[in-house]
């Protein structure tokens, strides 16, 4: 993923400033959405999430297409071609070999009104909006407001570029809560969705369908074990598997059939790993282990959670064998912020919950400052106002 990166390591603190002045105003009226709804206060909690949400929402429409490395690649050329088809169907059977239906569907609508800044608004919408649903769904056992601030850190860069797959990742997210909850039309409608906004939304929802599933069996830890050694044996055995592979994943996305052929050679290429991935947000995943409550026989669902972030790490460390896995992690990846806030609401004393935010806040800001600020991620570091 180099090609995501800016070319020079450098701070922008013009840029810092611009970010984190709407992030912190998005935090703060997320904690007080937070406090009003404890308080039973709902339809001010819901105006002041609003309020949120738009504040993110109005930063990813004012910025410029050179924010974010594939508004060049696939947003903005196919939101210029839109401007010359008359009719939806005949735009997307040119778009079709680089969006999916439903995001063609987005930039088709937009192209017609010929406004791009609505669009950037719109799709920032469409990821934040069901995280937040999610989280006020269970805001009686997670902290609303870690997992929000957590999740900034981690992804909104993210979203500023790989929009379709951020898009996917919130609908995944929300699919699997229903399910979690045993809804199970709203499951498969939302993950339906998902698969029409990005197809790579197809394999985390089938694994980790497959792991709430069966969280109820009496062998269910001795499963998970299991999961572990063929994972591992997978990526020990990599070569072996990799045309078979090939074959699979060229149903579900055809990019990603061409970067196991053509890196299955390679061997392991540690290098494809970036650090932060590795040490920040497995930090997030660690802290959560020391602190939250995996070991009870009654908190399966926590040890779903935490078996879901733990596959993100794996997928990270595939990325040695299997380049652009790492953009498969974070469908695996976005549960850490469900971990993290369940963590800090387990706490018993209010002291250790302050304690513990504020250091899992520390390390994915930690991770945004170096990975997305200094090194450059997705290409996002400098921002440019439209």
């Amino acid at each position: 993923m180099n090609n995501s990166y800016n070319a020079g390591m450098a701070i922008d603190i013009k840029s810092i400033q611009i970010y984190l002045l709407f992030f912190l105003i998005s935090f703060l009226f997320c904690y007080l959405s937070e406090r009003m709804f404890s308080k039973k206060k709902k339809r001010l909690g819901f105006f002041l999430a609003v309020v949120s949400i738009f504040v993110l929402c109005l930063l990813a429409a004012l910025r410029s297409t050179k924010v974010g490395v594939d508004i060049s690649v696939y947003l903005l050329p196919n939101f210029n071609r839109a401007t010359s088809y008359s009719d939806f169907l005949s735009f997307y059977s040119v778009a079709s070999s680089q969006m999916e239906l439903m995001f063609s569907l987005l930039v088709y609508e937009f192209a017609q009104l010929g406004n791009l800044s609505a669009l950037f608004f719109t799709i920032q919408l469409l990821i934040l909006l069901p995280i937040y649903i999610v989280l006020y769904r269970n805001c009686n056992n997670c902290s609303m407001t870690t997992a929000f601030i957590i999740y900034v850190f981690l992804f909104y860069n993210f979203s500023l570029s790989g929009m379709r797959q951020s898009i996917a990742m919130s609908l995944v997210f929300l699919a699997i809560d229903y399910l979690m909850k045993s809804n199970y039309k709203k499951f498969v409608f939302w993950g339906c969705v998902a698969v029409l906004f990005h197809k790579g939304a197809l394999i985390s929802l089938i694994v980790i369908a497959l792991i709430i599933i069966f969280e109820n069996k009496k062998s269910y830890k001795r499963l998970l074990w299991c999961l572990a050694f063929i994972l591992l044996a997978f990526f020990a055995f990599y070569n072996q598997f990799a045309n078979l592979l090939a074959k699979l994943f060229w149903i579900i996305n055809p990019r990603y059939s061409y970067y196991i052929v053509t890196y299955m050679s390679d061997g392991i290429q540690w290098g494809n790993i970036p650090t932060t991935e590795i040490v920040l947000k497995f930090g997030i995943v660690l802290v959560s282990i020391l602190f939250g409550h995996y070991r009870k026989k009654q908190n399966t669902r926590n040890i779903s959670i935490l078996a879901i972030s733990l596959l993100g790490r794996y997928f990270v460390l595939l990325n040695a064998r299997m380049y652009e896995a790492l953009r498969i992690a974070y469908y695996f990846d976005i549960f850490c912020i469900t971990l993290a806030g369940k963590t800090v609401y387990q706490q018993k004393h209010q002291a250790n919950r302050r304690i513990i935010s504020i250091f899992l806040i520390l390390l994915a800001f930690l991770y945004w400052i170096y990975f997305i600020m200094y090194v450059g991620g997705y290409q996002t570091n400098v921002f440019t106002f439209v």
